[in-house]
């Protein structure tokens, strides 16, 4: 009796052993691919897709992009000189509404402070971000119905997530500017050393120009090239179904600056 129950034991303690083994195996797997997605993004996209494609992951790049991007707004707001943050605000107030008074603005601006400032503006960013993906996945997926192979809302949030990580180029780039900036004067328009504003030289202050960057034209590039490999469509009508979203939101604004 004592015999059986001994065997049993080790039974029981050879598949504990070999099950701890196996979910080690497959956490070091899973991190091994995430790794390989993140060098393959940028390097070898084809190869990134096919995996995504058979096995869509969201937690990792989600997060690592959101949070990155995230971190400029509590970085800057924490980091720079408030009197100088109050007049950059002030200056942004009176550019949209120039009637305001701008006494009153300043005395409202220099009542919140930069803590209230950064949290605000991190969980906002982080939000919206998250919003934006969401919503862009929900179209690609709509669109994918028509004849081009149906992939799921987590396939395409998936795609759109990893296909962002050209973004990180701008988290490093406006950090670098953060922390090199002297006596905490970091302008606004710093945050966005790759924009075409800031590339050209063009100093316009045009928030569009500004928000518009290399690693954005990186990340839409990648868009195109996986709807491309997902679906089969041809290059035009992938470029057209991706971009056609920021085509609209970017046309209605450069239309409203015009005006």
């Amino acid at each position: 009796m004592y015999i059986y129950f001994f065997e049993h034991y080790q039974q029981v303690e050879n598949q504990n052993r070999h099950g701890t083994i196996h979910a080690l195996v497959r956490v070091e797997e899973g991190e091994t691919t995430m790794i390989q997605n993140l060098i393959d993004i940028l390097a070898a996209p084809g190869a990134a897709f096919t995996r995504l494609r058979e096995k869509p992951s969201i937690l990792f790049p989600w997060l690592l992009i959101t949070l990155s991007v995230a971190s400029i707004q509590a970085g800057f707001f924490l980091l720079v000189d408030p009197a100088y943050l109050v007049d950059q605000l002030v200056d942004q107030a009176l550019a949209s509404n120039p009637a305001a008074g701008e006494n009153q603005i300043r005395q409202n601006m220099g009542a919140v402070s930069p803590t209230v400032f950064a949290v605000s503006s991190t969980v906002g960013s982080f939000l919206v971000l998250t919003v934006i993906m969401a919503i862009n996945a929900v179209y690609l997926n709509f669109m994918s119905k028509f004849g081009h192979g149906e992939f799921s809302f987590k396939a395409w949030f998936s795609l759109l997530a990893w296909t962002s990580i050209p973004t990180l180029f701008v988290a490093i780039a406006a950090w670098v500017s953060i922390l090199t900036a002297s006596n905490g004067l970091i302008s606004l328009a710093s945050l966005q050393p790759l924009s075409l504003d800031a590339l050209l030289g063009l100093n316009s202050n045009n928030r569009m120009l500004q928000s518009l960057s290399l690693p954005q034209f990186w990340s839409l590039a990648l868009v195109v090239m996986a709807y491309q490999h997902w679906t089969g469509a041809s290059m035009l009508k992938s470029a057209l179904i991706t971009l056609a979203p920021y085509l609209l939101i970017y046309g209605i604004w450069a239309a409203i600056s015009l005006t």
